[in-house]
């Protein structure tokens, strides 16, 4: 898809030029805006840009309707899409759980660091699986020297 204002070539999912910010679809109370008002139009051609449109808006005073245009185009982001099911996922798995745990007894330093990195997390969670395994690690490191001493 072509630029309208500088003649770039963009992708057809594009909804802004790559170079000079200019919307490339078009909508419909666009075209009717611009019948209205030539000052309205020959601003918006010339600031397409998010950030200067403000400025041209205030020029031409038709800020109210652009107002309600810019809340329409906003994109919507920052959506999950998953189902409900998905977002129950526990923080820590089972398996994984019980693999700290076991691998901590013949290495302790991986229960101490898996515990460390988990108890850093925000979640109760992955604080209350870092704090076992940490307390896992620990003590079995303190066993483990015990035996090697005795």
């Amino acid at each position: 898809m072509l630029c309208p204002n500088c003649g770039t070539e963009n992708t057809e999912q594009a909804e802004y030029c790559t170079q000079c910010a200019a919307t490339l679809k078009t909508d419909p109370g666009h075209a009717a805006r611009s019948d209205n008002s030539a000052a309205a139009s020959n601003a918006d051609e010339v600031t397409n840009h998010p950030r200067e449109r403000a400025s041209a808006e205030e020029l031409t005073g038709s800020s109210e309707n652009s107002l309600t245009e810019n809340r329409s185009k906003q994109r919507v982001t920052n959506l999950d899409f998953q189902s409900d099911k998905a977002n129950e996922k526990p923080v820590v798995p089972m398996g994984m759980y019980i693999a700290i745990i076991l691998l901590s007894i013949p290495i302790p330093p991986i229960g101490m660091a898996m515990g460390y990195t988990y108890l850093r997390k925000s979640h109760p969670d992955a604080k209350k699986a870092g704090k076992i395994w940490l307390i896992w690690g620990i003590i079995t490191f303190a066993i483990l020297v015990l035996l090697t001493i005795i």
